[in-house]
């Protein structure tokens, strides 16, 4: 270890110690002063957080085009029900897991202006969506973090009180209440 540093669990973050509280229950640690940290991380192992942004979009990008698909789908059920069925059935092939891969294909097919329709109707979810996104992302994740630590204080402490169900217990208050008679302790 460098200076005042500490490598945490082998997870490829190096932080400045001060930042970190250190749990003693199973190695959890909180931050106390995110912000800072933030500026301060050392070394993130393999992780690129551009790389990270990157992979984030490409993901994203690939749902908001199976969505858009969904929506296509469906206006098309109204309006032209066998186009509809077609491009239900060319989008179960499993090539909309990759979105740029699956209108690639969809453009070199005969139906060339579903794929223009669908790439119109993505590019306006994605404004929709992406001006709500960074505040739900965080406060989604934040909600779920704590919710997952809850049940697992829950379920520890459920095991922990499991522990002491088996044995038998004495309830005192069930019992009358005697003082003590000096005269039948030396009997």
């Amino acid at each position: 270890m460098e200076g005042n540093q500490v490598r945490v669990r082998g997870n490829g973050y190096r932080l400045i110690e001060s930042e970190w509280y250190r749990g003693q229950a199973h190695g959890c640690a909180t931050l106390r002063d995110r912000p800072a940290l933030q500026h301060r991380l050392r070394d993130w192992g393999h992780m690129d957080i551009k790389q990270v942004a990157k992979d984030t979009t490409r993901v994203l990008a690939s749902y908001l085009t199976y969505q858009a698909v969904r929506i296509v789908v469906s206006q098309l059920r109204e309006t032209n029900p066998g186009l509809a069925i077609w491009l239900n059935g060319f989008s179960t092939t499993g090539k909309i897991q990759d979105g740029e891969a699956y209108l690639e294909e969809l453009l070199t097919s005969n139906h060339q202006e579903l794929a223009f329709r669908i790439m119109t109707v993505r590019q306006h979810l994605a404004e929709e969506v992406t001006e709500y996104l960074p505040e739900m992302v965080r406060s989604g994740i934040q909600q779920a973090n704590m919710g997952h630590r809850r049940q697992y204080l829950e379920r520890i402490t459920q095991l922990n009180i499991s522990d002491f169900s088996g044995r038998p217990r004495t309830d005192l208050s069930s019992y009358p209440e005697q003082e003590a008679d000096p005269d039948k302790e030396s009997g």
